[in-house]
C-alpha cells in the first residue's frame, strides 16, 4: 500500500516533479541573466530595450517571484536564447533520459 503525503496541495509523488520544474526555472533565470551580462548589458541598459523596468528586471533575475512564461520568452528572444532547449532538461528531468524514446 502506498502512503501518500500532502505537502501544499502536492502528493509526495508530484513533489519530485515540482522540485525538478523549481530547478529548471532556476536554472533558466541564470542562464539568461548570465547572457546579458555576457553581451554586455547592464540590467538597466537591458531593462529599457526590452520595454521592461529596471526593477522588474532585477526581480526578474533575483527570482523573487516565479516569472511568467511570457516574460521569459521576451527575454530569451531578445537574448537569442531558444526557450525549446530547456524543454528537453525539463523532460529528462521528470521522466527520466530518453524520454522521447519511451512506447
Amino acid at each position: 500500500m502506498k502512503i501518500k503525503h500532502k505537502i501544499k496541495g502536492a502528493e509526495m509523488n508530484e513533489f519530485d516533479e515540482i522540485i525538478a520544474i523549481s530547478d529548471m526555472i532556476v536554472e533558466v533565470v541564470h542562464i539568461l541573466s548570465s547572457k546579458r551580462v555576457e553581451m554586455g548589458f547592464t540590467q538597466k541598459e537591458f531593462a529599457k530595450k526590452i520595454g521592461m523596468t529596471h526593477s522588474e528586471l532585477s526581480r526578474f533575475e533575483k527570482l523573487d517571484a516565479i516569472p511568467r512564461i511570457d516574460t521569459v520568452a521576451k527575454i530569451a528572444y531578445s537574448l537569442g536564447v531558444k526557450i525549446f532547449a530547456f524543454d528537453y532538461g525539463i523532460r529528462d528531468r521528470l521522466w527520466g533520459e530518453k524520454w522521447w524514446k519511451k512506447s
